[in-house]
Formats: C-alpha cells, structure tokens, sequence
C-alpha cells in the first residue's frame, strides 16, 4: 500500500496468514452508538448521519452480585447440613483443588457471555445454599481489561466477595487482554488473553482469594451428568451409608431430576492452556503482545507492512476459505465472515472492495452495530473463462473514532482487499459539538472514578459511611444534571458516549444502595444482639419454642451453633438471658477453642411461664474478628430456654 501525506490510507489487502497473535478482535461493549437507516437506492451518494461505530475502550460490561436476578443462579442445595460452612476444607482452598464449592464457586454460563467471578471462602456465608452471601464488603480483587483498539485506556473494575463480571461474546467484542491484581498491588499476579471467539459463551473464570496465595482458575460449562461430592457429603452430612446410597442412585437416575440437578457440578477445569492461544500462556508471552497493542501503528493493522494476526474475524466466519497465494478470501455458497476496522479519527471516509469472480456472484456489506447497508453488489457470469477482477465504486462514510463492524456475506467470488480513504473532516460545527460531548463525559469519568474509590477507603463506621453517601448522591446529581444538558443539547440518548453517561449512573446507584444497606447495619453502640431461635445449626433435642430455644439437658449432648456479623475487630463481653430453675453450665467455643465458661444454678420459673435473666460469667471475654464469625455453645447441665445471647464491645 502506498503512503500518501495528505489522507490517511487503510488498506485491509488481506494477507490473511496466521500469525503468532491470531484471531479476532472484540470490543466488549454493552453501550449502544447512533443507528442509521440507509436505503440502498441512497448507495451512490453520501450515507448521511454518523455510521454507528463500537467504542474503542472496553465499556462497561454489567458487575452482578452472586444471586441476584441477572447474577448466576447457584442451585445447589436448599436444606443442608451446615457443617460445610463452618469446617471449611482450607486445605482444598489453600492448594486450589478442583473442588467446586470449596476451592471455587462457578461463575455464570449466560447465553452468549463469558463471566469472572471472585470468592473469598473465608467471607462467605451458604455456600450450599441458593443464595450464597458475603459477610464482608472489601474488596478483594481489581482488574484491568485492555481492548486491543483501547489498550491505552484500559478500564478498571473492582470485584467484593461474589461478584463477576460479565463480558458479552459477540463479533462486535475485541481481542481482549485481563490482568488481575490484589486490591491494592501494583503488579497483577494473573494476565489472561481473551481472543474474540463464540466459542467464549461456555467459559469462565473463578477468582479465589485463598490466605497463602491467589488461586485462578479457568473454567467450561460442565454439560455431562457428573456428581459434585462436596455437595454429596454436605447432604448426606456425613453418613457414608448415605452417601453410598444416594451416589447409586445418582448414577441409575432413580434421583429427581431437580434432586440430580442440585448435586451435579456445574463446571469443568479445564486449564489455560484450553482457552487461549498456545503462544500466550505466561504473563511474560501477555505482557509483551500488551506492548504490541499499546503501540500507535498496531491501530492501523490494514497496512502490510504493519500485519499482526489475521485480518478477519477467523472465529465469525462460515463457508469461506483463505487463498494464500493470492492473499484473498473465497466466498463459497453463503458465505459469511466479519471484519473490525479501527477508525482513528472522526470524519468523512471512502470506502470501495475489490473483488474477483468468474460466475455469477453477489455479495452484501452490513455495519454488525446498526445493521445499515453499506454495499449491494451483483455481479452476471462474465463471458470470459478468466477470473474478473474489478473494483467498487468508493462509497463516502461519516464515521466517528472508534472500531467500524461490519460483515461481508455473499456466494461465488474472492475477496482481494477493502480500502478505506479520509477524504475530509466533519464540520466545524459537529466537531465542537463532539468536542464538547467528550470533554463533559470526560469530566463525569474523572469525578465517578474518585467518589468510587472514596467509598472502597471508607466504610468502616456510621459517620463515614454517611460521608460517603453525601458524596455520591452529589456526584450522582451532577451526573444527571450532565446528562439533562446533553439532551437539552440535542444529544441522542443513544449515542455512545450517552450510553457511556448513564454507565457512571448506574455504577453510582449501584454503590449508593450498597452503602445504605452497611450504614443501616452499623449499630449506634457495638452491641450485637443474637436470636436464638435464628441459630445457625444444632443437634437433636434442640428445639424452638416461639421466639426462644429449648436447651436439653446434658444426656442429649446438645450443643448450638450461631452465626453473626461484628462489625468492628475487639474483645466482646457475652451475655446470655436465660430461664431456668436448675444448675447449668455453659461452654462457648470459637472452632475449637474455649472462649467462655458459665455456671450458675437459674432463678425460680417453669418452662410454662418463663422469667428470663441475664448470665454471664466473671472475667472472659471473646476475642473477634469483623466480618462473619460462628460461636459453638455446648451444655453440659441442666435445662433451660435461651431467648437471646448478647455480644458487648468492651474495646480492642
């Protein structure tokens, strides 16, 4: 291709070769750009408006939390033993074993999505039940998504315990390279190469954040019947009779279907190694093809000169075949394929095919955004037995900066080469209004960014929580009040950078509600009062009655498990209110160890007609940790109702 000083030239020749970083490029991008309507007898004129084209830079993907309704739905099991929650196997977690509920959760497999999930096992709460929760909101990890026609402005996300991120998987998303990191590291301890391929839809990957280490691992839809032993044994609550029992009949399908459906796995480990290209495994291989993007000459990747992988989408593509000696792609009967083309500066453009044919032959060019026309052509047998080879007439575009889609389908010919030519700049009049669309969205960018990262530094009592709210809904009614000016500007609500707008919207209504739900949380004085009746496990002869628990006496070896939520790491008093007229005793365990003993004999009262008062021993207190804790009590005298056991922070 020849160089020309007054047009930017981008000559796609299609020296269609496999190279060292192959494949498709993909722009993940949720956001839509102007459509435009275009007649095909309108074809040999100017096509007015702006041709829709993708954002260059990643966009923004949706984040959902675990067990929300667009959030993966865990159907594992509704009444289990509790014991899997509380004697997690930090083995399996720590050595990141293939164990799905242990080790990792699965992410989603949506229809057309590829998702990455994070899971602090030690923060979370139901892993065997439908809606697993997280009893902290740190976060616990950070990535970096760099598109390959963005990858100087990579987007950022933060990830708390149970949330995934969703990328579509469509021939509009690019080539995409992840890095991963620590919440607050500067070098990630992961990079993953997302080449743009349908066959994403059925893969994932689950973060685990284990205490030695950070696990990855990469993942595919499990679509075999094949059993999950930890839910297995979680449900048989470790009766190996039981378990034998219930693998047999999980094997012969005697099981109901929603029964086997609760104990299949849901994912396969695959490795990397099967879900990307060959040639970029390690973080070093990831690293340097980052480069590659980052330079400004990878952009204009039509140029021969400058050729990095193959110029189509080589995983969009049907009934065509590459002709390497020619440097072109033959069309065979209904033939399809889809091109990415990164447009780099907005403004009037020429864009004309060459192509070759020796039969009749037709071919139809359609932008993949808005699915606009672009070119119409037919072709009759020519009367020579010699291939023709002819060029379309240029067709002039107005095109904003960013990446064009756009699929050529037709039957019967070779496509040579598409050339794009600048024949000018937008008027002075749109590029200020351009301009000042980008320069306010910009702004609102900057200032999400900051009150975001405001919010993950201060959460940690009421007044700073409350802080944080005053800020973001200050930021959220800027943020509108930006938007109301854009429309009464005339700005389309579909526009790109208008889609943009309302993500930072969005992003801030998100973290807003969560912010109200841990202000909410916060008690006025650190005092954490458990139910009784709401415990978390207990042994047979434990029994509710109305808001209180009946205690047996000791022959039942009865004990209880609590669960709550501290909301600040010190030392605790624990009270318990009691009714009872006999000697009892009393000793509470955090895991194994003994954090409190009480023994006092109760004040008169029947069981008929309880008086409860308040015990609590002399001298120990419990020592923990904010987020979510477990309490084992055991009693080994006496009787007793307990209607609600008291935790008082006494200090650090």
């Amino acid at each position: 291709m020849k160089k020309r000083s007054q047009k930017i030239s981008c000559l796609l020749a299609f020296m269609l070769l496999t190279s060292s970083f192959p494949g498709s490029f993909i722009a993940p991008s949720v956001a839509k750009a102007n459509s435009v309507a275009v007649d095909s007898s309108t074809l040999e004129g100017v096509i007015e408006g702006v041709f829709g084209v993708f954002d260059a830079k990643f966009g923004y993907p949706i984040k959902n939390p675990v067990g929300s309704a667009a959030g993966p739905v865990l159907a594992i099991l509704n009444i289990v033993s509790a014991a899997l929650d509380y004697f997690l196997d930090k083995d399996s977690v720590e050595n990141g074993r293939d164990d799905e509920l242990q080790a990792f959760l699965p992410p989603s497999f949506g229809y057309n999505q590829f998702n990455i999930i994070a899971y602090n096992p030690y923060a979370t709460k139901g892993l065997m039940t439908n809606n697993p929760t997280s009893s902290s909101d740190e976060v616990v990890f950070r990535v970096k998504v760099y598109s390959e026609f963005g990858a100087n402005e990579p987007t950022e996300y933060v990830l708390r315990n149970l949330e995934q991120i969703t990328i579509p998987t469509n021939s509009s998303t690019q080539n995409l390279i992840l890095e991963f990191y620590d919440k607050d590291a500067d070098t990630p301890f992961e990079r993953y190469y997302l080449p743009a391929s349908q066959h994403n839809k059925d893969k994932g990957i689950a973060l685990t954040k284990a205490k030695s280490k950070n696990n990855v691992f990469y993942l595919e839809k499990e679509t075999e019947l094949v059993s999950n032993l930890v839910a297995m044994l979680a449900f048989v609550g470790g009766d190996g009779r039981r378990y034998l029992d219930l693998s047999t009949a999980f094997s012969n399908g005697t099981l109901t279907e929603e029964r086997m459906e609760q104990l299949r796995r849901k994912t396969r480990n695959i490795g990397k190694s099967a879900m990307t290209d060959s040639n970029l495994i390690s973080n070093e291989s990831i690293g340097n093809l980052l480069n590659v993007w980052k330079s400004p000459t990878h952009l204009l990747r039509g140029n021969p000169d400058i050729n990095y992988g193959s110029l189509y989408h080589g995983q969009y593509t049907q009934n065509t075949q590459k002709l390497a000696q020619y440097g072109s792609l033959k069309f065979e009967n209904n033939g399809k394929t889809t091109y990415q083309m990164y447009i780099p500066k907005p403004g009037f453009y020429k864009m004309s095919f060459q192509f070759a044919y020796d039969q009749e032959m037709n071919f139809k060019v359609k932008n993949v955004k808005n699915g606009a026309l672009l070119e119409d052509i037919k072709r009759n047998k020519p009367d020579s037995s010699q291939k023709v080879t002819e060029s379309s007439a240029p067709r002039e575009i107005k095109l904003n900066q960013g990446v064009l889609v756009f699929e050529v389908e037709g039957s019967s010919f070779d496509l040579d080469a598409i050339t794009f030519q600048y024949s000018g700049p937008l008027s002075d009049a749109e590029q200020s209004k351009r301009d000042y669309i980008a320069e306010r969205v910009e702004a609102a960018r900057l200032d999400t960014f900051n009150v975001l990262d405001y919010a993950n530094r201060n959460s940690g009592t009421k007044e700073a929580l409350e802080d944080t709210l005053s800020r973001l809904n200050y930021n959220k009614t800027n943020l509108v009040n930006t938007k109301n000016d854009l429309i009464g500007r005339e700005y389309n609500s579909e526009e790109l950078l208008m889609q943009t707008l309302e993500g930072y919207i969005e992003q801030i209504n998100h973290r807003i509600s969560i912010t109200e739900t841990l202000k909410n949380n916060v008690p006025d004085e650190i005092n954490i009062k458990i139910e009784a009746e709401n415990y978390f496990n207990g042994s047979d002869g434990v029994e509710k009655r109305g808001t209180h628990i009946f205690i047996p006496d000791k022959a039942n070896n009865p004990y209880i498990t609590f669960d709550f939520t501290v909301p600040k790491t010190g030392r605790y008093k624990i009270e318990y209110l009691i009714s009872t007229d006999q000697w009892f005793k009393i000793r509470m365990y955090e895991g194994f160890k003994e954090v409190d003993y009480l023994m006092q004999r109760g004040s008169a009262s029947s069981l008929d007609a309880p008086v409860f008062k308040t015990y609590t021993s002399i001298g120990n207190e419990v020592y923990l940790q904010e987020g979510y804790n477990l309490l084992n009590m055991k009693s080994e005298d006496g009787s007793f109702l307990l209607d609600e056991i008291n935790l008082k922070y006494i200090g650090e």
